[in-house]
């Protein structure tokens, strides 16, 4: 009864409203998909969608009402790997504890649904090209079309007897066994279906007569529709026994998981629309404007001539000072423009400027020399790391570069030996650089041995400086 005073009363002010206001008629269609689903437990989200045409009138180019006719398609799914159950039967001559495993059992549950849609629209105005619009309503949907079809690919039945301790897995024409490939299918007996609806898009103007709509929608189902609901007390099983069937020949009826465990069943679709709106707006009274002539009225006296030809040239230089401010508004703003693109251009290239210079002394950093090396030894000191630790740091901001790691060393020693030491000392650098996190495809090594001093090896302070590790970034 509250529903009933609630859209009376709501009806009523519609009507009101719309008697006392110019309405402007939108005739169109639409088209929508996204997810939809009968929601029960376990249930699994499908593909669904809806058309539809409709009928809209505004009371004024905010506000209106959208009425008309949809048809929407809902689908769901339940699937579960392994079934089983078990209850007290009868063959017929004694009473047994009938037992049932089910391997990979699914269903599918389809429904179409002819709804009339009732939504309060608000847009942002409709004298804009483009328009921002918001709907909240409600719907009412009918069922035309409801059922289930569901699978089972592996069916296994036994029969306990207590009496005689004797558990059956055969034979077959009793009902114990094992069955493939089971199929069901069954009509759904539902209700009509009652939502809250809600869009929210954009509306185009394409020509005076035409528009385009395109948004986002939900309709949430408020009411139960299923009317076939198990009651708790309910013994209806998944796999139904009938000692009178001939199971040889004709298999198991799988009674359906959905009729028989669903308690509440609450529809409910969300997707994207799309609508074409053929637009019926009544004309707006011309106004018409009289144009002055070149030939002013006869007029009396030359007195009413003087003060005519003073109003209209007062007004010819009112329309030059308004034309002369309006270029000189339109000048000073592209000039703006113009040095607000310079600054921005200026600003980029002193930025690029800067990380170059950034680049270039990181750069230089890396490729600063590592040495201390007494004489025939490879391995990295802590002074050594923790100097390798400042360089892998920058080449971890900078992971497009690549490097060499060359070996070098002093002249004592065979050229030989000394290759050999190069190579070691740039492999255990390169070692420790990869264990810091520095890929290995970034880095090469190399042998110099005694070949590229740095400053002639004429004194101990000077081989001290040749035997060094050196981190060249290529190009």
């Amino acid at each position: 009864m509250k529903i009933k005073r609630v859209s009376i009363i709501v009806f009523t002010v519609l009507f009101t409203v719309t008697i006392n206001a110019q309405m402007r008629h939108e005739f169109g269609i639409n088209v929508g998909g996204g997810i939809s689903m009968l929601n029960y437990d376990n249930a699994k989200a499908g593909f669904g969608g809806l058309f539809g045409v409709g009928y809209s009138f505004y009371f004024n180019q905010y506000f209106g009402i959208n009425i008309g006719v949809d048809l929407s398609y809902l689908n769901s799914k339940y699937a579960a790997n392994n079934l089983s159950g078990n209850y007290s039967a009868n063959d017929g001559e004694e009473d047994f504890d009938f037992r049932y495993t089910i391997n990979n059992f699914s269903e599918k549950q389809h429904a179409l649904l002819v709804e009339i849609p009732l939504l309060l629209r608000f847009n942002t105005s409709l004298e804009k090209k483009t328009q921002f619009y918001a709907a909240l309503g409600g719907k009412v949907g009918v069922p035309v079309l409801a059922k289930s079809t569901g699978s089972i690919d592996n069916l296994q039945t036994s029969g306990y007897y207590s009496i005689t301790d004797l558990l059956l897995t055969s034979p077959r024409f009793m009902g114990f066994g094992q069955y493939t490939d089971l199929n069901t299918a069954e009509k759904l007996d539902f209700k009509p279906a009652f939502f809250v609806s809600a869009e929210l898009g954009a509306r185009f103007i394409l020509s005076e007569k035409m528009a385009l709509y395109t948004g986002v929608y939900i309709d949430y189902g408020l009411t139960n529709i299923n009317k076939s609901v198990a009651s708790e007390t309910a013994t209806a099983q998944l796999v139904e026994y009938d000692h009178n069937r001939d199971y040889s020949t004709n298999p198991y009826e799988v009674e359906q998981h959905f009729a028989t465990s669903s308690a509440k069943v609450l529809p409910l679709q969300a997707g994207v629309k799309i609508g074409l709106a053929f637009v019926c707006n009544k004309k707006a009274k011309s106004v018409v404007v009289e144009k002055v002539t070149e030939n002013p009225p006869f007029v009396d006296t030359v007195a009413e001539q003087q003060r005519i030809a003073a109003e209209k040239a007062e007004q010819e230089r009112i329309l030059l000072e308004k034309a002369t401010q309006e270029r000189i508004l339109a000048e000073k703003a592209a000039q703006e423009r113009l040095l607000a693109e310079q600054k921005a251009e200026q600003e980029r290239v002193l930025a690029e400027q800067k990380a170059e210079q950034q680049l270039k002394s990181e750069i230089a950093t890396i490729e600063q020399p590592i040495n201390i090396y007494s004489v025939g030894n490879t391995t990295l000191s802590s002074t050594q790391q923790r100097q390798l630790d400042d360089k892998i740091a920058l080449l971890q901001r900078h992971p497009n570069l690549t490097v060499v790691i060359e070996g070098h060393t002093c002249n004592i020693g065979t050229h030989e030996v000394n290759l050999k030491k190069g190579l070691q000392r740039a492999e255990n650098a390169k070692k420790y650089m990869i264990e810091k996190g520095i890929d290995a495809s970034r880095i090469s090594t190399v042998s110099k041995a005694e070949t590229e001093p740095l400053v002639p090896n004429t004194s101990e302070e000077n081989r001290k400086q040749n035997r060094r590790v050196e981190i060249i970034i290529l190009e």
